[in-house]
């Protein structure tokens, strides 16, 4: 039977669970109450994030650059 971790106890298990990678079976071993981080907690995930995010548009726009200016041709009959 399933058994969503936000409603086990401490020390409780749950699954088996059907993942990507197989099966999983999850103990919950310790509860933390939920709490707000502070911005010095997260600055390097937001700059990393925003860098991520940064760079991916950065490819894009570039791949589209070039693939607009490409001059290909097929020169070999076979492959047309």
């Amino acid at each position: 039977m399933k058994r969503l971790i936000g409603s086990m106890r401490e020390g409780e298990w749950g699954g088996p669970v059907e993942t990507p990678a197989g099966y999983v079976i999850v103990k919950l071993i310790d509860r933390k109450p939920r709490r707000l981080k502070s911005f010095d907690e997260v600055k390097e995930e937001i700059k990393s994030i925003i860098l991520s995010e940064r760079v991916r548009r950065e490819l894009t726009n570039w791949l589209r650059k070039q693939r607009k200016e490409a001059d290909i041709r097929i020169i070999e009959p076979n492959l047309r």
